[in-house]
């Protein structure tokens, strides 16, 4: 983060309660992509599931961790008083409201959230693809990576 802080902490703020209710929507998120992960991984979870063994769910944890981002965007957005009403806004917010305030984290959220968003897209829209399990991975720790960039962002505001 940029040296001079003093004009961020003005602009984000931690005190609209949408805030933290969208992180913790963004991590119970980032929780599901982790357990359908392995419940679609290991033959244990898929026993103690009562799931048939070829059980898979890897287009939907890859769902899952693009929700995960976009809930965290949400609450960067709540943070600066706006709303991000649609998953178009929030690439376009990255690009030019955060990135005016953060430009390289915002450089690293626009190519997260755009991976994600065509992950999403392809795993949701289209039944005749299958998300491989190192696709759905990868999903997993993009999200992870987005929403821990999200949370640092609001911690140094303060």
């Amino acid at each position: 983060m940029p040296k001079d802080s003093s004009k961020k902490k003005n602009v984000l703020s931690n005190k609209n309660p949408l805030v933290a209710a969208y992180l913790a929507r963004a991590r119970k998120d980032l929780h599901t992509c982790a357990v359908l992960l392995r419940l679609s991984i290991h033959d244990d979870a898929k026993s103690f599931a009562e799931l048939p063994k070829d059980f898979e769910a890897f287009n939907w944890a890859t769902v899952c961790a693009y929700y995960a981002a976009y809930a965290a965007i949400c609450g960067i957005g709540h943070a600066m008083k706006t709303k991000i009403e649609n998953h178009g806004f929030a690439q376009k917010f990255i690009s030019t409201r955060l990135v005016k305030l953060f430009p390289e984290e915002s450089l690293k959220l626009k190519g997260l959230i755009y991976s994600l968003y065509e992950a999403r897209l392809r795993a949701n829209y289209n039944v005749s693809v299958n998300v491989a399990k190192e696709e759905a991975e990868r999903a997993h720790q993009q999200a992870l990576d987005f929403v821990n960039i999200c949370s640092r962002l609001l911690a140094a505001a303060g």
